[in-house]
């Protein structure tokens, strides 16, 4: 399974809005495991957000907060 370096990694190669779907294919993972991903990345300090609504074409998409 992926890892939290693994995601951060992936996310910095192409710095843009990404749909779950998009990051679970990259990675080999599922949509469950994403999200245990995801959790696990944001309490270790990763900056993670996820947008849904008109901004993101009404889907949602993660992104990496820089900084």
């Amino acid at each position: 399974m992926a890892s939290e370096k693994d995601l951060v990694t992936l996310m910095k190669s192409r710095k843009r809005l990404w749909k779950p779907c998009e990051l679970c294919l990259s990675l080999g993972i599922t949509v469950c495991q994403l999200v245990r991903l995801v959790e696990r990345a944001r309490n270790s300090g990763t900056a993670l957000k996820l947008e849904n609504g008109e901004h993101t074409g009404f889907t949602s998409k993660y992104w990496l907060v820089e900084g």
